[in-house]
This record gives structure tokens, C-alpha cells and sequence, in this order.
């Protein structure tokens, strides 16, 4: 934050840690409650305990929220940095995405109960359920009509994203794909966390 954009009543003081400089500041201003946006204070309130305390366990409510691209993979480094040097890190989180990237192990929580728990990858390979995308150089149509085990379907424009039982047969969709026309692009792959979010609270 460059100081001509801070209020006229801020004032400045030094940071005891190294966190704010991997975020391109070298200083931080407290200027008068709500007059800063939300973002930077989730920053410095995360990054304090890391660099200042140096704490065994961090407890982390939704680290990532109002942060631009740049910083939230900077925050994600430095959250991987306190791993790799043996601290444990807790955080909640509806970026399913990051967190799927980030942690090694989760639990959904849905009106207060842990519905589903473990080790990331080992639930996404045990689920009983797949991700499929198909798309085409034209209409997918009908395709995925006569597929057995078909949960979801959503189109966007030449494509469509499903998600499938784990036991569903797909090689003939893909045979019926090639005959329909060029196929762009298809994949089959585990469910993606977000597809399991939506299957354990539905």
C-alpha cells in the first residue's frame, strides 16, 4: 500500500516480521477502524502470528477471502512454508479449490456436522463418483443420454461437464463422440473436491 493512498489520519509503524514484505509492503499503516478495506487486514492479521510468535498450530478463518491472485498465492506459500517447517495449519475455507491445493487432509462441515473427513487424495480415489468433460467442434446433443450412472450434466456453449457413478462404462461414449464429430477435449478423472462438497450436503 503506497502511503498518498491512505487516509489523511493515518499513521504508520514498523512490522516486527518479514510477512508484510512477502506481500510487496515494507510497512504497515493503522489508520482509523474502517478506513482500510478488509483485505489488508486479513493479510497482516494472518501473516502476524506466523512471523511474529512463531506458534506450533495456526487457526486460520477463511485466509484467503478479498485476496487478489497475486497474494492469495503468496499466502499459500507462506501457509506451506510453516508446514514444511513442522507447524500444524488449521483453516476454514469455501474456496474448495485452494484447498484441495493446499491441504493434505479436510472435513466438510454441513449444519454443523462433519459429513465427510480424511486425506484428500485418498477420498477423491475412493469416491463413487467421477468427473467427465466432453467437448466438441460442434453440438455435444445427446450424447450423454444413453450413459448409465449420469448424476449431473451442465452445458456451456460446445461442451459439457458431468459427474458420473465410479462403475459407468465411458468407452462407448467416447466412440459415439469421435462419430459425432472432432473431439476438442475429454477427460475423466476422480472428483474434484468441489464435486464432493455437493454430493455430501445435497
Amino acid at each position: 500500500m503506497l502511503r498518498e493512498e491512505l487516509p489523511a489520519r493515518a499513521t504508520s509503524y514498523e512490522h516486527r516480521g518479514s510477512a508484510p514484505r512477502a506481500f510487496g509492503v515494507s510497512s504497515v499503516y493503522a489508520p482509523v477502524p474502517g478506513e482500510v478495506e478488509h483485505v489488508h487486514r486479513d493479510v497482516f492479521a494472518a501473516a502476524d502470528p506466523v512471523h511474529v510468535r512463531d506458534p506450533v498450530l495456526l487457526v486460520l478463518d477463511e485466509p484467503f477471502s478479498g485476496l487478489d491472485p497475486i497474494a492469495t498465492e503468496t499466502m499459500a506459500d507462506i501457509l506451506r512454508e510453516e508446514t514444511a517447517r513442522g507447524k500444524a495449519v488449521v483453516f476454514s475455507s469455501h474456496q474448495l479449490d485452494l484447498v484441495e491445493d493446499i491441504c493434505e487432509d479436510v472435513a466438510i462441515i454441513n449444519a454443523g456436522n462433519i459429513v465427510v473427513e480424511g486425506n484428500v487424495r485418498r477420498l477423491k480415489d475412493a469416491a463413487p463418483i467421477r468427473h467427465l468433460e466432453l467437448e466438441l467442434d460442434g453440438d455435444t446433443g445427446d450424447l450423454l443420454d444413453g450413459l448409465d450412472g449420469v448424476r449431473q450434466v451442465q452445458s456451456n456453449g460446445d461442451g459439457q461437464t458431468a459427474i458420473v457413478d465410479a462403475s459407468t462404462d465411458i468407452r462407448g461414449l467416447l466412440v459415439r463422440a469421435q462419430e459425432a464429430g472432432r473431439v476438442r477435449h475429454f477427460a475423466y478423472t476422480t472428483p474434484s473436491l468441489t464435486d464432493l462438497f455437493r454430493e455430501a450436503v445435497r
